[in-house]
């Protein structure tokens, strides 16, 4: 019966997240990942304000988020429901009512 006393570690054990340049570069990708979203809103955002000049007006802005506001609240209220572990298909209903 031999042992084995290699020390080295298995390829996954040590992760490239385990250097401080590993770690650096896992903290970047999970913002780009988290602002994914982000920048294509805000450059939406910014060509539509640029194409008409009626887009980022106090009135208009104001109109968009009173007709989305239903939505808004469904969806906030889905995304607690699906946090705490259940899940709920009757909102897409009541909401139709």
């Amino acid at each position: 019966m031999t042992t084995s006393t290699d020390t080295t570690p298995a390829p996954g054990e040590l992760g490239a997240a385990q250097t401080p340049a590993g770690r650096l570069q896992a903290l970047a990708q999970g913002r780009w990942r988290a602002a994914g979203i982000v920048f294509p809103f805000l450059m939406l955002f910014v060509v539509l304000t640029i194409a008409s000049s009626s887009f980022a007006t106090k009135a208009n802005l104001l109109n968009i988020l009173d007709q989305q506001s239903a939505t808004l609240i469904i969806a906030a209220a889905g995304t607690l429901v699906l946090v705490s572990g259940g899940i709920d298909l009757s909102v897409g209903s009541i909401y139709g009512l």
